[in-house]
C-alpha cells in the first residue's frame, strides 16, 4: 500500500485512518479512524486510530490500494506507520498506542514512552514543520522506522528539564503539598492548587490554552500529562488559589472529541466532522453549569468545543473557567460550593 492524501482520486480500494474519512465508498474502502462520525468496523473499535489499527493488522481483511490521511499529528503518523509496516508496529504495540495517546488525549505516560513522544513530536512539528503534508508524514515515518530499528530516539536537548518539572508537580501532588486531588465519583476529580504552590513558580501558568498535540511543557503550572494520569476519563474541577478567593476552571476528558469505547464522556451533540466540533448535550451537567453561571458571572462557559477551539483566555478541554477580559479572575464561589452546584454522574 502506499500513502495518499485524501483529496487524492481513488483508483482502486482505500483504506481511510485517522480522518473525516471523505470520499468513503461503502462498497470498496474501509474506515480505520476514531473520529465523529464514523463507520469503522465494530470488530476493530478502539479510542486511538493507531489501536485501531493495530486490530486491524493482527485480523487483516480485503486488500487496499492505498491508505489515506488528511492531516499531520501523531495519532495520524503512528496509524499511518503501523498500516504501511506492520511486522514493525506489531513489535512495537505497546510505544506506538502509547505514544498516540499521549499525542490526541495528553495522556500521563512513563519516562520511556514520554522521551519517544517528545522527539517524535519535535520531528513532526518543527523539524519537518515546514514540508508539505504528504512529504512530512512519510519523513516522519521513515525516520520513526529507524529509530525503532536502532531501539532509541535520539536525544531532545530539553527533555529531561520538562522531565524533571513534571517530577516536581508530581512529588506535590504525592505529598499532598500545595496541590491536592480528590476522586468525588468515577466521573469528577476535584483538583486544589495552594498560593505556597503556585506563587513558588511565578514562569508557570493554570490557563488552558487550545494546544492540540500539545507535547511535554516547561510552561504549565499543573501539566496536563500530569493532570491526567491522576484524573482519568472524567471532569476536572480545578481551583487555584488567589490571594481573594479561588479561580476555577472546569475541564472536559481530554479525549471527549474522539470516539473512545473505553473512556467516558458526558452527552455531546457533534454538528462539524471536519473540526471535530460538538456542544455540550442537554445534561443535568449542562444545566450545572448555568446555574453556577447564574451565581457567578465571572464564570464564562464556551458553547462551541472542539480540541482546536478557544474561548476567551481558555480552551478545551477547558468547557468553563473564571475570567474577565480573557484574564484568570476570583470567583464568588468557594470550591466546595462549586461542587455542591456541580452534577456529574
Amino acid at each position: 500500500m502506499k500513502l495518499v492524501m485524501n483529496e487524492t482520486p481513488a483508483k482502486g480500494p482505500r483504506i481511510h485512518s485517522d480522518s473525516e474519512a471523505n470520499g468513503f465508498r461503502e462498497e470498496l474502502d474501509l474506515i480505520l479512524s476514531h473520529w465523529i462520525p464514523n463507520q469503522t468496523p465494530l470488530k476493530f473499535k478502539a479510542d486511538t486510530s493507531t489501536a485501531i489499527c493495530q486490530k486491524f493488522i493482527q485480523d487483516p481483511q480485503g486488500c487496499f490500494e492505498d491508505v489515506a490521511v488528511s492531516h499531520v499529528d501523531t495519532d495520524g503518523t503512528l496509524a499511518a506507520l503501523t498500516l504501511l509496516h506492520p511486522e514493525d508496529a506489531k513489535k512495537h504495540q505497546n510505544l506506538l498506542e502509547s505514544m498516540a495517546l499521549m499525542g490526541d488525549f495528553n495522556a500521563g505516560q512513563d519516562y520511556e514512552t514520554s522521551r519517544w513522544y517528545h522527539a517524535l513530536r519535535q520531528l513532526i512539528f518543527v523539524e519537518l514543520f515546514r514540508l508539505e503534508p504528504l512529504n512530512q508524514m512519510l519523513t516522519a515515518i521513515k525516520t520513526l522506522k529507524g529509530w525503532l530499528d536502532a531501539g532509541s530516539p535520539p536525544i531532545q536537548n530539553d527533555f529531561e528539564q520538562i522531565w524533571a518539572w513534571h517530577q516536581v508537580v508530581e512529588e506535590a501532588i504525592a505529598q499532598n503539598e500545595g496541590i491536592h486531588i480528590q476522586k468525588i465519583n468515577p466521573h469528577l476529580y476535584q483538583i486544589e492548587i495552594k498560593r505556597s504552590f503556585s506563587e513558588k513558580y511565578p514562569d508557570k501558568s493554570l490557563s488552558s490554552k487550545s494546544r492540540f498535540d500539545a507535547g511535554l511543557r516547561l510552561d504549565e503550572l499543573l501539566p496536563r500529562q500530569v493532570r491526567n494520569r491522576h484524573t482519568p476519563g472524567a471532569i476536572r474541577l480545578i481551583s487555584l488559589e488567589l490571594e481573594n478567593g479561588y479561580s476555577h476552571e472546569i475541564l472536559l476528558p481530554d479525549s471527549a472529541w474522539a470516539d473512545t469505547p473505553t473512556i467516558w464522556k458526558p452527552p455531546l451533540n457533534f454538528h462539524d466532522t471536519l473540526h471535530n466540533s460538538f456542544h455540550l448535550a442537554p445534561s443535568a451537567f449542562r444545566d450545572s453549569l448555568t446555574r453556577i453561571q447564574g451565581v457567578d458571572e465571572t464564570l464564562q462557559i464556551l458553547e462551541d468545543l472542539s480540541p482546536f477551539a478557544q474561548g476567551s483566555g481558555f480552551g478545551f478541554p477547558c468547557v468553563a473557567a473564571n475570567r474577565l477580559d480573557g484574564k484568570i479572575t476570583a470567583s464568588r464561589l468557594t470550591p466546595q460550593e462549586i461542587l455542591k452546584l456541580l452534577a456529574v454522574e
